[in-house]
């Protein structure tokens, strides 16, 4: 038997089809064996893709039925990740409406995308109250506003209460405007500093209630993008240092958990491929936040497909990048075949 030949028997053996209609009723058994020993599972795409918010949503569902994953972790700052499972508890629809808004020019700002938070929304509401899901977003924080949004949300009680020694700056986080996009920034490196002043500390973590690292996170994000935006040379070796940590960061918060998310693919990666920097996963390996085997990695490849391009008005746009090899290219009818490599 001839290598090309053994291998298409393996794949033929070791796969799954799936029509688009039939999503909602996904039966991935055939590759429980991976997911049951698993901590971090990961669906990478191509952004902009309609078919993958449908997959996304139905394989976390399928995830938190038979594998008990119970948390989202999205390609979102962690003050996004915030804001977005504000709304997952709560179904505010300005909220949600509003964190569009600051969403606006990214492949995130799409019709399909808001569609799914909305499901993932009624899908917690139909989950009794010791089984609900949590919503975390671990990427550095792109949006300022919403990163600042958050951190205001801490805060426990009217600023004018707190000590004079803080007051100024809590009242600073409440009137501060994301629109300008200077002081904002100057502001978020200025209240980093402070907060950590060992005389200031103490107010501050009383200030924010218990969650003072995350705010401290939050700013650190914020400020790491500022950074990146002003000098990108090594925007993916930073950004994927960074989203390391903040996972290291959400893993120390739920010990127990196991995590599930949709990202672009070139994080998902556990090994180096082509010449692509090492994603964040790997380097989560190499420092011990995860061993290799509590990984499941699942690049989507494309055949004759298409995104919504930001950089175009969102018009429909062939997908060029991820083509599927000749070996995995399907002519059946199924819209997602899953292959076990």
């Amino acid at each position: 038997m001839s290598d090309k030949v053994g291998i298409q028997t393996y794949l033929e053996e070791n796969k799954v089809s799936v029509r688009i209609d039939s999503a909602a009723t996904l039966n991935l058994s055939r590759f429980d064996p991976h997911f049951s020993k698993a901590k971090l599972i990961l669906l990478g795409e191509t952004h902009g893709s309609q078919l993958n918010e449908v997959l996304d949503i139905n394989l976390f569902k399928y995830l938190y039925k038979h594998h008990g994953v119970r948390y989202y972790l999205a390609e979102n700052g962690y003050g996004m990740g915030l804001r977005i499972n504000e709304y997952i508890q709560t179904g505010d629809t300005q909220l949600l409406k509003s964190i569009f808004q600051q969403l606006d020019g990214s492949f995130s700002y799409t019709n399909e995308n808001y569609d799914r938070i909305v499901q993932l929304r009624d899908f917690n509401a139909s989950l009794p109250p010791h089984a609900k899901i949590t919503y975390l977003g671990i990427d550095i924080e792109q949006r300022t506003g919403t990163g600042i949004q958050a951190i205001r949300r801490f805060l426990v009680m009217d600023t004018g209460l707190y000590p004079p020694s803080i007051k100024g700056a809590l009242l600073q986080i409440e009137y501060l405007s994301s629109k300008s996009f200077t002081s904002a920034m100057g502001f978020c490196a200025y209240f980093h500093q402070a907060i950590q002043q060992p005389r200031l500390k103490p107010f501050y973590v009383d200030a924010f209630n218990g969650h003072y690292d995350e705010v401290l996170l939050i700013l650190e994000n914020i400020i790491l993008r500022n950074e990146l935006y002003r000098n990108n040379s090594n925007y993916l070796y930073k950004r994927e240092n960074q989203i390391a940590k903040n996972f290291e960061f959400v893993m120390n918060m739920y010990p127990d958990g196991i995590f599930y998310g949709k990202w672009g693919v070139f994080h998902i990666w556990k090994n180096n491929v082509a010449n692509q920097n090492s994603s964040f996963v790997k380097r989560s390996i190499a420092a011990g936040h995860i061993k290799s085997k509590e990984v499941v990695s699942i690049p989507i490849f494309y055949q004759d497909s298409f995104y919504a391009n930001k950089n175009d008005q969102y018009a429909a746009t062939a997908i060029t990048s991820m083509i599927a090899p000749e070996e995995i290219q399907s002519n059946d009818s199924s819209s997602i075949t899953f292959l076990d490599l």
